[in-house]
């Protein structure tokens, strides 16, 4: 309701994207192949405390689509600055991202929360340590 109430009413829309902005980035993650399912979860590993604890997966799904490179999306012109954190993030434990902005292109996108994104991985290469098997 808040949400819906954000679209019309330019008070609560700040008050939400505020609100919105102080939760753990939400971050989906589509696979092409079970193997890069476990990947993102390491690299989340590997990141500083305080880094890690801002992001969460709420689900890794497989999805079939080009995959030319590994992509970060999101849906809010908003989020465009947190979008190039969060690939810089990645960067700093070996996922290159290509930040892509889905706001005008999706029509979705006008129903997302703030601070929603997506990871879509590829078909390049990922990091060695995504490659190396948990003991």
């Amino acid at each position: 309701a808040v949400q819906k109430a954000s679209l019309v009413n330019n008070s609560v829309k700040s008050a939400y994207e505020e609100a919105t902005a102080r939760l753990p980035s939400r971050v989906f993650v589509h696979a092409l192949t079970d193997s890069q399912r476990p990947c993102a979860g390491i690299l989340l590993d590997e990141m500083k405390d305080g880094d890690k604890s801002a992001i969460t997966f709420p689900s890794v799904v497989l999805a079939k689509w080009s995959g030319e490179t590994h992509e970060l999306r999101y849906f809010k012109v908003s989020d465009r600055k947190r979008a190039e954190a969060l690939a810089e993030l990645f960067a700093t434990v070996g996922l290159q991202l290509t930040a892509k902005d889905l706001s005008t292109s999706w029509s979705g996108a006008r129903d997302s929360r703030p601070n929603t994104f997506e990871i879509w991985f590829g078909n390049p290469a990922l990091p060695a340590n995504c490659l190396q098997s948990k003991k």
